[in-house]
């Protein structure tokens, strides 16, 4: 979630890689486990709380590469890079 404000093709390996795994657990949990393992509220409540910090390190490293001179640097109109500082 770090970097994907600035490579969005992070969306589309992850969504393919929960697909994968969607399938992979679905094939093991059908021919190799015998009984599923019990998950309670405390998972749920720390993927929660997971999330919400992932979010705020979302946001300000978007923040941080979108504002980065650096990262997109100005160009003026005869496509060279200009001195912002």
């Amino acid at each position: 979630m770090m970097y994907s404000t600035t490579i969005p093709v992070l969306y589309i390996a992850g969504c393919l890689l929960c697909i994968v795994q969607y399938w992979v657990d679905k094939a093991l949990f059908v021919k190799h486990y015998k009984i599923p393992p019990r998950y309670g509220l405390g998972l749920a409540r720390y993927c929660r709380e997971t999330i919400e910090w992932a979010l705020l390190v979302h946001l300000f490293m978007g923040l941080y590469t979108m504002s980065n001179p650096e990262v997109f640097p100005v160009l003026d109109k005869t496509n060279k890079t200009v001195d912002v500082l």
